[in-house]
This record gives structure tokens, sequence and C-alpha cells, in this order.
């Protein structure tokens, strides 16, 4: 339902030839920023973390229920469009004129890929629900992460060595990845554990400097982060 209503023309978000219909993936060539059913993956995503048993993945919602939902939505892909770098750049000019940079930044870097917009948005929510950061300073933290394909950093966390993207069996760790390079707090030991999960066979793996300041504080009130 909120999917396909992104897509509307007169939402000005997702409109026009910009979401492909079909399929979950899209290749270097296609013109498309991303696809339906990541827009429904992400909406999924944000509904249970801010709504939880009070959403329903098959009960439609009444009338203000669904406002209110409707207005989550609306509020996270506004803040994720606009002020995430390489989305407002494959959206500056949203018009067929347009498709070659969404083809520029998918070829470069993850966040032209589902996959990776899936993650980023992921981690949006963890970083805004959970840690407590304000929107503005969420997508700071994002945009401050190196989202090239080509670092040796995302293999084994987005990228297969052959350079092909991972499946959706990725997403849990790689949004954990991700966090931890936007400096949110590690509980104990949970440092082995990133290395252990992304280089097993690698001792001498070193995980990717993080993001400065680091959050002192999961949760803490945005202003003092």
């Amino acid at each position: 339902m909120f999917a396909r209503r992104l897509t509307e023309p007169e939402r000005d978000f997702l409109n026009g030839d910009l979401v492909a219909i079909r399929g979950s993936a899209l290749g270097d060539g296609a013109p498309e920023f991303t696809t339906l059913n990541t827009l429904y993956e992400v909406n999924k995503e944000i509904l249970t973390t801010r709504h939880g048993n009070h959403y329903s993945k098959t009960k439609r919602p009444d009338d203000q229920n669904e406002l209110t939902l409707w207005e989550d939505v609306e509020s996270v892909w506004t803040c994720l469009l606009e002020h995430i770098t390489h989305f407002s750049t494959a959206l500056t000019d949203k018009s067929a004129d347009g498709d070659q940079a969404r083809k520029d930044v998918r070829k470069d870097y993850l966040l032209g890929k589902p996959l990776g917009q899936r993650v980023l948005a992921s981690a949006f929510l963890r970083l805004t629900d959970d840690g407590g950061l304000s929107p503005k300073k969420a997508c700071e933290r994002l945009n401050s992460v190196d989202w090239r394909i080509s670092r040796k950093m995302w293999v084994g966390v987005l990228m297969k060595p052959n350079g092909n993207i991972m499946t959706s069996a990725a997403l849990r760790d790689a949004v954990s990845f991700v966090t931890y390079l936007c400096g949110r707090p590690l509980r104990q030991g949970e440092s082995s554990e990133l290395r252990e999960t992304f280089r097993p066979e690698d001792k001498s793996y070193k995980l990717p400097k993080r993001v400065e300041p680091l959050i002192r504080s999961w949760g803490a009130d945005p202003n003092e982060l």
C-alpha cells in the first residue's frame, strides 16, 4: 500500500520510471533508482521498528492509524532522499535525462543497489530509534561512510569476492557493520564477533576506521552527541 503510494506523481518521491516494478535487484544498466520490493521491505522495517505489535502486515489499519503509519514512512523517506548524498545525487534529475546519474551511482556505490539501500535505511532506524541520534546527525554519519564498491572492507559484508552483490541474507550483519562504522558503542567482545563474522579465516584482519566522534551513549539526548 505505502510502497505504491511513494510512486504516485502527486507525492513527488519516486514517481515516473524511478522504481522497477518487478524483481528485487537492478542491473548496472538499469535506469531506475530502486525497486518496488525495496520500498516495501524498507517500509515494513520502518513500521515494525516504530509500531511493533500495533502494526499488522496482513490487516489494513483504520483511517486514523493509516495516517499515523504513513506519516512515519513519509518522514523517513523525505529525510533519506534529501540528506543522503548518493541518493540526492541519483535523483537530482528525476526525468529520463537523469538516468545516467543513477547508473553512475549504481556502478560505483553500494547505495545505488537495492540491498545497499535497505542496509542504509535499517542502519538509519537503528541510529535514530535505538541510538537516539537526530535524523540529521544520523544522515551525517551515514554520509561519512565510504560506500564505494571498490573498498575491500565490503567484501564479506555486502560484496562477494567475485565482485557480485550478496543476497538479502547478509542484511542483518551488514546493518551491524554499518552502525559500527557510524560510531555505535560496542558491547563487550563485539569487535571480536564482528571480525569473526566477516573474516573468519583471516586472523590479521582489523576492523575499518570508524566515524568520529564515537557515540558515547546509545539512546542519549541527540543534542549531547
